[in-house]
This record gives structure tokens, C-alpha cells and sequence, in this order.
């Protein structure tokens, strides 16, 4: 199946139109590209950088120094690689999860030959590495609630911490891991808390770096206000005035922390906005990407026409990811609680449907495995 991924993504890519970059690929190019060249993680070429989180650009660095060196070509050949290694994930994962090969074998390949994921392997962005290095971790915690190893333990940890220099979105997920450690076999507490303690262990380093550069705690990266900016900016709060009252607050603000105070403030006095910016993540969290489509392809981007690919694809997925949260195993409850809590950090802060594909593996196997137990009831491990 990794091998399916990869000649599917490195096939994509090559024959089909490539959107260039633009949006957050730039940056990710211009770090990588520096770290290549020795000059570490600036976007400058001389100042520490604190915005992005390191892990995709350190390891598109490392590929650009071994390999051919900095390009579209090469960045597009190692996202292919970390997609191959991703299916191999999925189709492990669903392994575990699944009562037949068969359906592991169709899982696996609706990831290595989704239309809706593969375009991420045109694009400089973290999407392929998140959900390379989410299945491999949750393939280890799920072999680890079920059986008990140490092993299972060691990985689990390290991916996970691995997971959350990719993106700090996955930080809680070693900690759910702990929680659900004395359901396990053979001293479960004891090997739960070896795996948050390397979890932890992988990001320190990172941390006293950022640390040591900037005077602040900042365990992975650091955004400032222009998250908060950016989510008053968009969506709900965009519609009431959003925009132009976050420029104002920046405008009378006497530092970047009182802004911040402002920005936050702000959000708060409009729980009515909050609550419909919310919802309206959550859907859009569910949907297909559709920006390959409508930039690099040149069809409509309007919803309208991807409304049956969505009622097809994704809609039976979350409608068996609801129907098996009745599965009563361990593994089951750290998979569906770790998903539906990935789920609810960007309904709170900002949905997007490409924030969907780490964890798209664990969708599909959650909604096959949803449906199967319509007609037997999952065994309980």
C-alpha cells in the first residue's frame, strides 16, 4: 500500500497541473530551503523564527540537502514518499481495527487513491507528513491499549511527540493516551506514562530553543495575535465587522500582548458570533478540499457542485464514526475520543477541510468499522 501511495501522489503530481506556491507554502519553501543550506530555522536567513512549526520544514530541508536540493520537483517527490509511508499507516491501522484484510486493503487504498487527497502532494504544505506521522502514532497506541508492549510504548511516545512539532493541534494526544492506560495489559500505567513522557521528551528540545531565542515559553511555535486577527477576520465575525474592529484594536494597542488581550476580549463579548463560527467549522472541517480543483484545475469551487462527492464520500464516514461510538474496547474510546477532540480544536479556532487529513485515516476505519457493526457487534479487546 505505500508503494500504491507513493506512484499514485509522484503520478499526480507529475502529469496533472501544480498550483505553484502561494498562501503558507512560501514560507515553508523559504525555510526549508535555508535549513538546507545550513543557515537553520529563519525565514530571514539570519533571525530565529517562531511562527511556523519546525518539524515539515526541517525534514523538506534535511531531503532538500541529501537529494537534489531545493525545488518544486524535489518537494513534490518527498511529499509523495511521506504519502506512501502514510498509506502503509493506514492500511496497519485499519489492520487493528478491522475484522477482515479485505476491508484493510480497501481502506488503505481509498487513502493511497483518494481524489481528494492526493492533491496535497502538489502543494508545499504539511498535509501529507501530519497524516504520515498520525497514523503511524495512532497504529502504535492502538497496538499498545490492546496489547501492552513497551515497544508499542516507545513509539507511540515518540511519534506522538513527533507529531506535535509537525502541528500543536495533536498535543493533548499523548496525555488522552495516559488516561486510557489502565484499561491496558501488564503494568498499563507504568508503559502510558513512558509514552507521554517521551512524547514530552521529543519537544523539549524545540521548546528551550524557542525559549532560548525569544525569552518566552513557547513549547512549539508561536502565532501571537495573528491567529486571534485572523479568526475575527473570517467567517461570522468577518460578516459583523470583524476585520476593521481588529484594526482598530491594533491601532490602539501599546504592544502585541495588549493587542492580544484586546483580540481575545473581543471574541469573548460575542458568544452569540462564537457559537455560529463554531458550527460553521465544524461543517466545513467535514467537507472535501476542493482548492486543487478550483486553482490548479480551473473548475468551480462553488459548494454546490460538490455536494454529491460529499453526500458519496464523506457523509457515510461521519455518519459510521457516530454510529460506533458505542464500541466499548479501549482502543475504540482513545480513537474516537482522540478524533472528535481534533475535531473540536478547529471548530473552536478555524475549520478547514484540509485540517481533515491527518486524521483521515482514523476516519475511515472509526466509519467502515461504524457500519460493520450495524450487522455484528464489535469484538471488545
Amino acid at each position: 500500500m505505500g508503494l500504491l501511495g507513493f506512484c499514485a501522489a509522484a503520478l499526480f503530481t507529475a502529469f496533472l497541473p501544480h498550483p505553484g506556491l502561494y498562501g503558507d507554502s512560501p514560507e515553508y519553501f523559504t525555510l526549508a530551503s535555508n535549513i538546507s543550506a545550513g543557515l537553520g530555522f529563519t525565514l530571514d536567513g539570519s533571525a530565529p523564527y517562531l511562527y511556523r512549526p519546525p518539524l515539515f520544514s526541517a525534514a523538506l530541508g534535511l531531503w532538500f540537502r541529501v537529494f537534489a536540493g531545493p525545488g518544486l520537483l524535489s518537494a513534490a517527490l518527498f511529499q509523495s514518499f511521506v504519502f506512501g509511508l502514510g498509506a502503509a499507516a493506514a492500511y496497519l491501522l485499519a489492520l487493528e481495527l478491522l475484522p477482515s484484510r479485505k476491508y484493510s486493503v480497501w481502506a488503505a487504498a481509498a487513502v493511497a487513491l483518494n481524489p481528494f487527497l492526493l492533491p496535497f502532494n502538489s502543494y508545499v504544505l504539511q498535509e501529507p507528513l501530519l497524516l504520515c506521522l498520525t497514523a503511524w502514532a495512532l497504529v502504535f497506541s492502538v497496538r499498545l491499549l490492546k496489547q501492552g508492549r513497551t515497544t508499542d510504548a516507545v513509539l507511540a511516545g515518540l511519534f506522538w511527540g513527533l507529531c506535535v512539532l509537525g502541528k500543536a493541534v495533536a498535543w493533548f494526544a499523548p496525555g488522552l493516551l495516559f488516561v486510557f492506560a489502565p484499561a491496558m495489559k501488564n503494568a498499563g500505567l507504568k508503559r502510558g506514562a513512558l509514552a507521554l513522557g517521551l512524547a514530552m521528551l521529543a519537544v523539549l528540545p524545540w521548546t528551550a530553543r524557542n525559549y532560548y531565542v525569544s525569552g518566552r515559553f513557547i513549547p512549539v511555535n508561536d502565532q501571537g495575535a495573528g491567529a486571534l486577527e485572523w479568526y475575527v477576520s473570517k467567517g461570522a465575525h468577518a460578516a459583523a465587522g470583524g476585520g476593521e474592529m481588529a484594526l482598530t484594536l491594533r491601532q490602539s494597542a501599546d504592544s502585541e500582548e495588549q493587542y492580544r488581550k484586546d483580540l481575545v476580549a473581543f471574541i469573548l463579548s460575542r458568544p452569540r458570533l462564537v457559537l455560529k463560527q463554531t458550527l460553521l467549522n465544524a461543517l466545513r472541517f467535514m467537507e472535501l478540499d476542493r482548492e486543487w480543483y478550483g486553482k490548479a484545475a480551473g473548475l468551480s469551487m462553488r459548494w454546490q457542485y460538490w455536494l454529491l462527492p460529499f453526500l458519496l464520500l464523506q457523509l457515510p464516514l461521519y455518519a459510521g464514526l457516530f454510529m460506533g461510538l458505542r464500541g466499548v474496547a479501549p482502543h475504540l474510546l482513545f480513537l474516537n475520543a482522540f478524533y472528535l477532540l481534533y475535531w473540536l480544536q478547529y471548530a473552536l479556532y478555524w475549520g478547514e477541510p484540509r485540517f481533515a487529513v491527518p486524521v483521515y485515516p482514523a476516519l475511515l476505519c472509526l466509519g467502515i468499522l461504524g457500519w460493520l457493526g450495524r450487522k455484528k457487534p464489535a469484538p471488545v479487546s
